[in-house]
């Protein structure tokens, strides 16, 4: 199993080395997508809910729940823990690292 996991989550370098992901560039960039609106993205279509529909569960416009998604709007705590309702999330999860 340990071999599974560093196959899933290594890389080669250039120097035939391996080297941990999770300390990659792509890596941290990914984490912070999945973060923010692409997390939001990714929970509104597991639950096959048109943008509008997830604006209408949090008092906002589609438009507003596009802007989330697409990083054009910021979440706010306030925001955050009412997408932690409509997702069954804790709020943290929606708010960027510090």
């Amino acid at each position: 199993m340990l071999e599974a996991l560093k196959k899933d989550y290594t890389i080669e370098s250039e120097d035939d080395s391996f080297v941990d992901v999770t300390t990659t560039d792509w890596y941290k960039k990914s984490q912070d997508r999945l973060r923010h609106g692409g997390l939001i993205r990714i929970l509104r279509n597991h639950k096959n809910m048109p943008q509008g529909a997830l604006g209408k569960r949090l008092d906002v416009t589609g438009k507003y729940v596009s802007d989330l998604e697409n990083g054009r709007r910021a979440v706010s705590l306030k925001m955050a823990k009412k997408l932690a309702v409509v997702f069954g999330r804790k709020p943290e999860r929606f708010l960027p690292l510090e």
